[in-house]
């Protein structure tokens, strides 16, 4: 009589996955067995929470897993980018309360502050609240007086966070010369 004897070896199914939630800036790896997760090639808690930064940063995320003491060989990797911290305008000041201007004439913007000094994006827009008075020419950074009449002219942070600033702009219906 012959005898036969048969080993049957488990499947492996530890492979890894990692996974990012960008509203909790959170790397998490799952996975059968003993998940590890490594950034940047350094063994991290897992899960592992970023944190945003002045400026982008992008990271690269590796897991192994082991099942019943076997490390598999398989290595999962995901590249995470961290949005750049974004700091919001709190604030606009313009440098003055009113300009007086004749129709036909031309004036630079009012000098603009902008807090906190740190803030992101810096930039605004100009508008009118009344374009038969004055018309704004944001391209080379001037109104102009185009009838009689008052309107506000707004500066609103383009960064979205809705804060604005306004001053008002008075118009006289004498044509200066030449124009």
């Amino acid at each position: 009589t012959a005898t036969c004897s048969i080993t049957v070896n488990k499947a492996v199914t530890a492979t890894p996955t990692i996974s990012y939630d960008a509203t909790n800036f959170t790397v998490t790896a799952t996975g059968n067995g003993t998940v590890k997760l490594y950034k940047d090639g350094v063994e991290v808690s897992n899960p592992c929470v970023l944190t945003q930064t002045d400026s982008k940063q992008t990271y690269v995320f590796t897991a192994t897993a082991q099942e019943d003491g076997k490390e598999i060989s398989e290595t999962v990797t995901k590249n995470v980018t961290v949005p750049a911290k974004i700091t919001k305008v709190t604030s606009i000041t313009l440098n003055t309360d009113s300009i007086d201007m004749k129709v036909g004439e031309a004036r630079f913007f009012p000098k603009v502050t902008i807090e906190p000094e740190g803030a992101t994006n810096k930039n605004v827009t100009w508008s009118s609240s009344d374009t038969s008075v004055f018309t704004v020419y944001e391209v080379n950074g001037f109104i102009k007086a185009v009838g009689s009449g008052s309107a506000k002219l707004i500066a609103t942070a383009a960064d979205g966070s809705g804060v604005k600033a306004e001053c008002l702009v008075g118009r006289y219906t004498e044509i200066m010369p030449g124009r």
